[in-house]
């Protein structure tokens, strides 16, 4: 993730009153404290992009750079969804959301379906070690491709609130 941050004139890095301070050292000498230096060699890294634009989209530059950078640096595998150019149906949510209310021979093909690809969608996520959204803002909002997305995965089983785990909990987004 891009994090920007922006002077301020009350407290910031400029300002009379900033206070630094040296980030505290670990203590090597303690035969209590361990240090963890394992690390995965290769992490692998989900993109999402959400724009609709093929060309001239900020967000998609963004995330190119944030990509560029990861496999220079010796990333892993990078598995792409494209969900401006193949948008969730709308009606996704919905069929997805009832299944689990709907009794075996009433479920729908649609049902069925919207199912299925929310599971895709959640072992995508799983998968990945690290997480990048490249998603716009459109009329001050994330677009309706994104909410569609966030909404199809929220039904997933591994997602519920109590569902055992956070399956992902941890990974940088």
């Amino acid at each position: 993730m891009i994090a920007l941050r922006a002077s301020n004139t009350h407290g910031g890095i400029n300002s009379p009153t900033a206070t630094h301070r040296a980030a505290p050292t670990p203590d090597l000498e303690s035969p209590t404290k361990e240090i963890n230096t394992t690390r995965r060699s290769v992490m692998n890294l989900f993109r999402l992009d959400g724009s609709f634009r093929e060309e001239g989209s900020q967000s998609r530059a963004i995330a190119d750079i944030v990509e560029n950078q990861w496999t220079a640096t010796g990333g892993g595998d990078v598995t792409r969804r494209h969900i401006g150019a193949e948008p969730i149906p709308s009606t996704y949510w919905a069929a997805a959301a009832s299944f689990g209310y709907t009794p075996e021979e009433y479920r729908t093909e649609l049902q069925h379906t919207a199912v299925a690809l929310a599971t895709e969608l959640v072992d995508e996520l799983v998968a990945a070690d690290a997480l990048l959204f490249a998603v716009p803002l459109y009329n001050f909002g994330v677009s309706q491709h994104f909410k569609a997305y966030i909404d199809l995965v929220l039904t997933e089983e591994r997602m519920a609130p109590t569902a055992p785990g956070q399956i992902l909990g941890g990974k940088p987004v």
